[in-house]
């Protein structure tokens, strides 16, 4: 991968989950700020290969490898937010992350 290729400066989010009084609530907390990717929006073979495993996938994401990124998480990129589906640690190297993710419409 092209370093100069990761073009999209955004944040990685987790939810996190409180409980109180036996209600539990939601909320976002940085995971990984300030983080370079390329975003690219699957078409043709490979949409339809992607949809084969996880229906509602439309997005590529490639950024340098981070620990402890998983599905469940998500990047925000200026207004724009993407659902992790699925997280994969290319080659098994820890220095490239290729993760299929779905973008939030309001």
């Amino acid at each position: 991968m092209n370093p100069g290729k990761l073009d999209k400066r955004g944040t990685i989010y987790t939810e996190t989950a409180t409980n109180a009084q036996g209600l539990i609530s939601y909320t976002d907390t940085t995971y990984k700020a300030d983080v370079w990717a390329a975003i690219v929006p699957l078409s043709g073979q490979e949409l339809w290969t992607a949809r084969q495993v996880q229906s509602k996938v439309t997005h590529k994401i490639t950024m340098r490898y981070y620990a402890g990124v998983e599905p469940k998480m998500k990047f925000v990129y200026n207004s724009r937010t993407f659902h992790f589906v699925s997280v994969t640690n290319r080659d098994e190297a820890n220095q490239w992350l290729d993760i299929e993710a779905v973008e939030e419409i309001d």
